[in-house]
């Protein structure tokens, strides 16, 4: 999913949790938005908990610092509150009775052990001298605070991380982002225009002097052999996403049991390589999309292909094996071997 249906997925959201809000407060003047009791005093805020912005994948570095400040200037959010720059204020867990109970609780433990068992106030047991010249009725009871003191503290952690998914961050919209159209008329207007004008990538190609492809590696876009693009196989000795990708489209040179699925990987391959600046300059001048070219097994282990692949050699003609015409050969040459 690129920027632009993540931020139509997002104003989707916002617009029908500032409906879903505004129709429960109009129906019981008492609704409260969230547990905390934060409720929406101007009607173009809108509260929208972690829990739910981590269902629908806007969780992340991405959602905070491109996406929401993307749409900060395009007018349809006039405000909000970047986590990961501002932490989460203590006032919140406070409004909790339990919360600050449990805590005075362990404080006030702590406060029970001897200052010659401790070096220091609140560190952990386990960092606690462990030749104590405390007397054994006294380490009787220093174990006994200890282990209650752990019992508050893991279910003190536990409501915290209750506290945490239900944490309603704030944001503020504007009357464009309510009179915009929905994501699914903008969908509906981007198909038709790519109807039109977008045209689809038919094959892929790719191009090395040998089989394990260790040096360079040329991407061909529509049997466009004229037109390669370069690509490293490896930097620095660490093999990049299109050696992975040639890796799994040629499984003969992976020892073992093929290439092992991780979502950054599978990122890296589908998006990363199209936003290599030659190809992408030139898939927007020939109005191309990019495709998706791997995907997840059935058994979520390894990577496979989700669009097929063929595989060429430069230099030789082998059975199997894309054959490059003669009159183009020269541009596959690896010019830093």
């Amino acid at each position: 999913m690129d920027i632009e249906e993540q931020k139509n997925k997002f104003l989707k959201l916002l617009r029908e949790s500032y409906y879903a809000q505004k129709t429960l407060s109009d129906e019981n003047k008492l609704y409260i938005v969230t547990p905390s009791q934060v409720k929406a005093e101007n009607e173009k805020e809108v509260f929208v908990k972690e829990k739910i912005l981590e269902q629908y994948g806007f969780s992340g570095t991405d959602f905070w610092e491109i996406i929401c400040p993307s749409l900060k200037q395009e007018g349809v959010i006039a405000y909000f509150r970047d986590p990961n720059i501002i932490s989460k204020e203590d006032e919140y867990y406070e409004q909790y009775e339990e919360y600050k109970k449990l805590k005075k609780e362990i404080m006030e433990l702590n406060e029970e052990i001897p200052s010659s068992y401790s070096f220091a106030k609140f560190f952990r047991p386990e960092l606690r001298a462990k030749n104590s010249p405390l007397v054994e009725p006294e380490k009787s009871r220093v174990a006994f605070i200890e282990e209650e003191m752990e019992k508050k503290e893991k279910r003190l952690r536990m409501i915290r991380e209750l506290l945490d998914s239900n944490y309603p961050h704030k944001f503020l919209i504007t009357e464009k982002l309510l009179k915009s159209p929905t994501a699914e008329e903008k969908n509906r207007r981007q198909e038709k225009n790519k109807d039109s004008s977008v045209e689809k990538i038919n094959s892929i190609y790719l191009v090395s002097d040998s089989r394990t492809a260790q040096n360079t590696i040329f991407l061909v876009i529509n049997e466009e052999y004229g037109k390669p693009f370069r690509y490293e196989a490896k930097i620095k000795d660490k093999e990049t996403s299109i050696k992975k990708l040639w890796n799994i489209a040629y499984p003969a040179t992976v020892s073992g049991a093929g290439v092992k699925y991780s979502k950054l990987l599978s990122d890296n391959i589908n998006s990363g390589i199209f936003k290599k600046r030659p190809l992408a300059e030139y898939l927007k001048k020939n109005g191309l999309k990019k495709i998706s070219l791997v995907q997840k097994s059935k058994d979520e282990n390894t990577l496979v292909l989700k669009t097929q692949i063929k595989l060429g050699l430069s230099c030789d003609d082998v059975p199997g094996f894309i054959r490059i015409p003669n009159e183009y050969r020269y541009l596959y040459v690896d010019s830093s071997s």
